[in-house]
């Protein structure tokens, strides 16, 4: 939204200089003039001023069409950081390799400790798949730490209740 104001902000400003060319332009072109030799001299200068105007605002208005459709294809920095690949961990739990999965995921916990998904990740994989509630528990502890969400901390809490609660069952039974 910001972007198409800035446009329609920048042909405003430079129509300031192309009106008054445009309308030098058609007041030469539409001067009343018998003699043809003097009326093809102001229609000319009619035609370079009413090209000149339309270079001037040529540029807001390539603008005002291009950056729109440009950021469906190339968004604009969105993200400060490139976003985590999550398609090597969950290949490695897919396969049921959960050590190398439960590693993959710890590295990406370390390099964007704000991100929910690899916390909920190794809570799952340590008391689902490897049965260490221990482990759970430090990463429960970490995920809590890490995390500035409120609504992350509290999906993480409840999923932590949720897995050690049916751990703890189990081993009651």
């Amino acid at each position: 939204m910001k972007c198409l104001l800035d446009s329609w902000t920048g042909i405003a400003k430079y129509m300031l200089f192309a009106g008054p060319c445009f309308y030098g332009a058609f007041s030469l072109f539409l001067r009343p003039d018998g003699n043809i030799v003097e009326g093809f001299g102001f229609g000319l200068m009619g035609a370079s001023l009413l090209v000149l105007g339309a270079t001037i605002i040529a540029i807001p208005v390539a603008r005002l069409i291009a950056e729109p459709a440009g950021n469906l294809f190339l968004p604009s920095s969105r993200w400060k950081y490139p976003l985590p690949i999550y398609s090597r961990p969950r290949a490695f739990r897919a396969r049921k390799n959960y050590g190398k999965a439960f590693e993959a995921f710890n590295e990406l916990s370390r390099e964007y400790p704000q991100e929910l998904s690899p916390y909920l990740e190794m809570l799952e994989i340590a008391v689902k798949n490897l049965g260490n509630t221990e482990v759970g528990q430090d990463v429960y502890n970490r995920g809590v730490k890490n995390l500035r969400n409120s609504k992350h901390r509290k999906r993480l809490t409840r999923l932590h209740d949720e897995l050690l609660g049916a751990a703890s069952q189990s081993l009651n039974s």
